[in-house]
């Protein structure tokens, strides 16, 4: 199965890095994701965005002294929840210290299955994706075959 297996349990709570918050905010999905799962961050990443009253809870840490990427990874480790990212140097960290992670596109794909966006919706806010973005081909290919999944999924369980 390509559905990651806390999408269908559902995500409560997502560590965010000023990247990904840039990249919903220009999709225009940030809202949309806060309405289904709390955004956590710590306050030096959120100042990075330099955006107005953005809906993610500031979270400081005892030890300020570690880098903005470093602050994630403690974050996300302490309060046990999934990272979401868009650098892959944090992704591949995240990974090797067993934290779970995802990127915008996979987010896209949480809110399909969440019903906060609509199969026909789905390529308007992929489409604004790629224009911010450059995923690769890889990347993109998982992507659809876990929309793809969903789909399916979602026809099965009457859902959509």
């Amino acid at each position: 199965m390509m559905i990651p297996q806390n999408f269908l349990s559902g995500i409560d709570c997502l560590c965010i890095d000023a990247s990904s918050m840039i990249y919903h905010l220009k999709v225009g999905l940030l809202g949309s994701l806060a309405a289904e799962v709390s955004l956590i961050s710590t306050p030096q990443v959120i100042d990075e965005v330099r955006w107005p009253h953005l809906p993610v809870k500031p979270l400081a840490l005892k030890d300020n002294n570690v880098t903005n990427d470093e602050s994630l990874l403690i974050l996300a480790r302490r309060e046990g929840v999934a990272l979401l990212s868009e650098d892959r140097e944090i992704l591949t960290s995240a990974r090797d210290e067993g934290i779970d992670y995802y990127n915008t596109l996979m987010m896209i794909n949480y809110l399909l299955l969440k019903g906060r966006i609509t199969a026909e919706e789905y390529p308007v806010y992929l489409a604004r994706l790629k224009e911010c973005c450059r995923y690769s081909e890889k990347v993109l290919e998982y992507g659809r075959l876990v929309q793809e999944e969903i789909l399916v999924y979602l026809d099965n369980s009457g859902m959509d």
